[in-house]
């Protein structure tokens, strides 16, 4: 669902609290431009809770920084001093029952918000599902900057999300997601599971579930790209080439794998249509190859645009999903 008509919704109500998840490593050259560009959010009732990794710049010294500045308690720092890693770290903060909050984002510890990012992520979920008793994740596109803040492009434009894509497929990025209450309880009861992403699994999990997923086609975000990015932009020859090498050498099998047994773990959480595309899914990854085809025509398995499902196909055919 595309949400550029909101522009005209109703402005959301003060009392939404919104929790901002914000994971750190090393981040200090570019965090203190993003931490501001979170303060000066049109929408205010926001806390920006963050887990540190360990760091061993200036990271955690702006951090201090930042929250003595506001002077309020809107800033919660973690600074446990061991690694935890980039997925594990966001989940860590979602999973935890400390934080409570109306809707939660997750932010990357080296963009740069724009303004309205906070409130028309609100209006869209609030739009597209006003109780919040459905699980409803939030994500679109981003606008790519380089180190300098100098706009270099923008991320491809996929359709409709769904859990037939989000098997095989990350929708958006994490930086761009907001998840209402019920969406995060649900991400809750499977705790903190080992994943490669801890975007694309929020993605698989709300779809399986059959929430909603609300793609927006205007970005929300300069997406900073830069030799430090955990994840980078892949719409580039470099970044195709390189998910290449990944998909050959089984790499991307692995991931799936990780994602599958932990879906399998909690069944009841997952809609009828979704465990039947699962158990399809599943059954074809290790079938001879022209069962394979079958089962994965069965399943629905889709990527967004054409060069992906190039790839779902050489994937299908090397037995490498």
């Amino acid at each position: 669902m595309n949400v550029n008509a909101n522009a005209n919704a109703k402005k959301p109500p003060i009392e939404h609290e919104v929790a901002v998840l914000m994971a750190t490593y090393n981040g200090a050259r570019y965090l203190l431009e993003q931490l501001e560009s979170i303060e000066n959010q049109s929408f205010s009732n926001w806390k920006l809770w963050i887990r540190d990794d360990a760091s061993t710049d200036d990271t955690r010294k702006i951090l201090e920084g930042f929250q003595a500045r506001l002077r309020s308690k809107k800033v919660s720092i973690d600074c446990n001093g061991y690694r935890l890693g980039y997925a594990k770290n966001f989940l860590t903060l979602v999973c935890s029952d400390s934080i409570a909050a109306d809707y939660f984002m997750f932010a990357d510890q080296d963009d740069i918000w724009m303004a309205d990012k906070v409130e028309v992520s609100i209006k869209a979920i609030r739009t597209a599902i006003p109780d919040q008793d459905t699980p409803v994740l939030y994500c679109g596109r981003t606008l790519y900057v380089d180190s300098d803040n100098v706009e270099i492009g923008m991320s491809p434009l996929f359709g409709e999300g769904s859990f037939s894509n989000a098997l095989v497929q990350s929708l958006a990025g994490g930086n761009t997601m907001m998840l209402n209450h019920a969406a995060v309880r649900l991400l809750r009861s499977f705790g903190v599971v080992e994943t490669v992403s801890h975007d694309w699994w929020a993605y698989t999990v709300i779809s399986g579930a059959g929430g909603k997923i609300v793609y927006d086609s205007k970005p929300t975000i300069r997406y900073r790209q830069h030799p430090g990015c955990s994840i980078g932009e892949n719409s580039s020859m470099g970044a195709r080439f390189m998910r290449l090498k990944k998909l050959i050498r089984g790499e991307w099998r692995s991931w799936v794998t990780l994602h599958v047994r932990s879906l399998r773990s909690m069944r009841s959480m997952l809609s009828k249509e979704s465990w039947y595309t699962l158990e399809r899914f599943d059954e074809g990854r290790n079938a001879h190859l022209f069962a394979r085809i079958k089962l994965f025509s069965q399943a629905l398995v889709f990527r967004h645009t054409r060069l992906g499902q190039l790839s779902l196909l050489l994937a299908l055919v090397l037995k490498k999903i």
